[in-house]
């Protein structure tokens, strides 16, 4: 609902060094936009591009065994889309996040 609190817990099972994962939250159809943007911060801002404007919540990166835990707020009451940043992987590691 919105203005609740979200817990996600984000565990990394993969044993690859190079899967690194994490989830980041942004406006409904903004996905590509942000993952564009999330290259260009790199690696020195776990590819979370915090000021922009469809950004709502991210994760830090989870390295392969690994488990992060984050909280935020709902946004308000709407579609919003998930994604890990992580480069090339916003296309395939995907979803949504309904807000009531």
């Amino acid at each position: 609902k919105e203005g609740s609190w979200i817990r996600i817990i984000l565990k990394n099972e993969g044993i690859d060094p190079s899967m690194i994962h994490n989830i980041i939250f942004v406006n409904y159809g903004k996905r590509k936009d942000v993952a564009l943007k999330a290259n260009e911060v790199g690696p020195d801002s776990d590819f979370i591009p915090k000021n922009h404007p469809d950004f709502i919540a991210a994760s830090p990166l989870a390295l392969p065994g690994e488990t992060v835990t984050f909280e935020f707020k709902a946004p308000a009451k709407d579609n919003y889309e998930f994604f890990c940043s992580y480069p090339g992987h916003a296309d395939m590691m995907k979803g949504y996040l309904f807000v009531k």
